[in-house]
């Protein structure tokens, strides 16, 4: 994609006169995508707070740079395509070359953004210190029941049991109190 950048830059390049720093744009652009790649390949063997540096200082240029490409393609749009000899003219391949990978770069730029976060956000709910300082416990439901009629095998876990005010009267020491059954009256024969 890099080279795609750079050949249709350099073709182009005396072919829009309105927007004379659009193949400026798009040499550039390739040139930085390199080079994030290259460091986001190597970029490994660095300390972590160098490589978050570098990260968080990659996604400011990117979005920089960005808004203003968008800011020099939108500037001429519509551009006129039919004369070459007209100044406000552009060719309609390489504006729409333009406008096409800006579309994408943003599309690509903000869903990275979208990830990174959601990576980050979501590894610090897992991540504990050695002191066991800010861990975050993750509630977890209790096991569902067995369906009705269906038995456990002995391997299998039961179900706790739900805590009752009876059981909680046990744990704490009251005694379970007995209810006696009422004598029943019997009626006599007639």
């Amino acid at each position: 994609m890099n080279l795609g950048y750079v050949s249709i830059a350099v073709f182009y390049k005396d072919s829009c006169p309105k927007g004379q720093l659009l193949p400026l744009y798009n040499i550039v652009s390739a040139f930085y995508n390199t080079a994030t790649m290259f460091v986001e390949l190597y970029g490994h063997k660095c300390p972590k707070s160098c490589y978050r540096f570098w990260a968080v200082l990659t996604k400011i240029i990117e979005g920089a740079w960005l808004v203003t490409g968008s800011y020099w393609i939108y500037e001429i749009y519509p551009p006129y395509a039919i004369s070459e000899m007209r100044p406000d003219y552009c060719d309609h391949v390489f504006y729409t070359f333009c406008l096409v990978t800006v579309a994408l770069s943003y599309v690509t730029f903000v869903g990275s953004l979208l990830l990174e976060l959601c990576l980050r956000f979501g590894s610090r709910r897992r991540q504990q210190t050695p002191s066991g300082e800010g861990q975050v416990e993750v509630p977890r439901a209790p096991p569902a029941a067995p369906p009705m009629g269906v038995q456990l095998l002995p391997s299998q876990t039961a179900v706790e049991p739900q805590t009752t005010m009876s059981s909680i009267s046990q744990k704490h020491g009251h005694r379970k109190r007995r209810h006696r059954p009422k004598p029943e009256t019997r009626r006599k024969p007639v």
